[in-house]
């Protein structure tokens, strides 16, 4: 039998393969393994309640409005009985001469219709004079259009040079006599309410755009509002009209948005516990309330409340290593699910065959998954 060296390298080279192997396997086996623990954290709620003072805290617009206002209401059970109308005319004097006109001097319109100066008028020559008239009879025939006056007592051709003429309608020829109720008054001061928070409304539009230019990115806080609304009639009192009076002072603060959310959150992020981070902002549950609002030295003191989300981090206490090293899979999740903090664990070896997480603290990784 004849000597074969390559055989005998062959058979070397297979045994020093299955070495290498064995090896391997027993350097993997041996080898303390790594673990990544990953959690799902269950967001928590943060309340923050804050009082921030402006213009200390945060700068703002501080706005003051005031509005006056009266309305005339008619009982809803009346009843028309004739008056006297009235109204005002301008007597013209194209003579030459001056002219005295007595109290109760007759004006007649071309419908037949007599009227008659309140007071004695003097008109000077090529001049004009206003006076005021009344009816010569109480009735809706004298609510008469503007027209032309003659005056009877004068001589004809005096008739033509000298005459009245009324620019506005005659009014009070009828008269509305009713019984003021309750309802009535209530009804008055509703309408005159409504009617001043609207004008009060367009008012700190009209002012806001003045003052900011645009609206669109400001909050607008509400810091006084007084209403003050009188009625002059009484219950059960025999009236044609009444007049309600009302005023209105509105003070408030106006901050722009981004600034207000900022610092919020500068708050909000003051309060979390070191050991969690804040995840979010619930924009929508901002609430502020005027604690105090001086519209003369610009100041006011604002109530924040506002609700937030945070989460845990991986410097928790509650992944302590002395609390998870050795730990099998089942027995990681058993503890850490236990905690309110956190929804869900998932682990991961390396390699994949080991079972407990290792006793090196630098050999394990903590994952927030949010």
């Amino acid at each position: 039998m004849l000597y074969n060296p390559h055989k005998k390298i062959s058979i070397f080279f297979i045994f020093s393969l299955i070495f290498l192997f064995c090896l391997t396997l027993i350097f993997f086996f041996t080898k303390e393994g790594k673990a990544t623990i990953k959690v799902k954290p269950k967001p928590e709620e943060i309340f923050l309640e804050e009082t921030i003072k402006i213009p200390n805290d945060l700068n703002g617009e501080i706005l003051e409005i005031n509005l006056e206002k009266e309305i005339i209401s008619s009982p809803k059970a009346s009843l028309e009985i004739d008056s006297i109308a009235r109204g005002e005319v301008e007597i013209i004097n194209n003579s030459n001469g001056n002219q005295n006109l007595v109290r109760t001097t007759r004006l007649l319109s071309p419908e037949g219709i007599l009227f008659r100066l309140n007071h004695q008028v003097f008109v000077p020559a090529k001049g004009r004079v206003r006076a005021k008239v009344y009816a010569d009879k109480p009735g809706k025939e004298s609510e008469i259009e503007p027209t032309k006056f003659t005056i009877p007592g004068l001589s004809p051709p005096l008739q033509k040079l000298i005459y009245a003429q009324s620019f506005e309608r005659m009014k009070g020829g009828i008269k509305k006599i009713g019984l003021v109720t309750e309802k009535d008054i209530e009804e008055a001061k509703s309408i005159l309410e409504e009617d001043l928070n609207k004008e009060a409304e367009r008012k700190i539009q009209e002012k806001l755009k003045e003052k900011l230019g645009e609206i669109i990115g400001w909050k607008i806080i509400l810091g006084e509002k007084i209403l003050e609304i009188k009625s002059e009639a009484k219950p059960n009192q025999e009236i044609g009209e009444f007049k309600t009076k009302g005023k209105i002072k509105v003070g408030l603060v106006a901050l722009k948005e981004t600034e207000l959310l900022n610092l919020v959150k500068n708050l909000l992020e003051k309060i979390v516990p070191f050991d969690k981070k804040l995840k979010m902002i619930d924009e929508k549950s901002l609430k502020h309330t005027i604690k105090s609002f001086n519209s003369k030295d610009k100041k006011s003191e604002i109530e924040i409340k506002i609700k937030g989300k945070t989460i845990i981090k991986e410097n928790s206490p509650i992944f302590g290593f002395e609390k998870i090293k050795g730990l099998e899979k089942k027995a990681i999740k058993n503890y850490l699910e236990q905690y309110k903090e956190i929804e869900g664990v998932k682990i991961d070896f390396y390699p994949f065959w080991k079972k407990k997480v290792p006793l090196k603290e630098e050999l394990i990784k903590i994952k927030i998954e949010e």
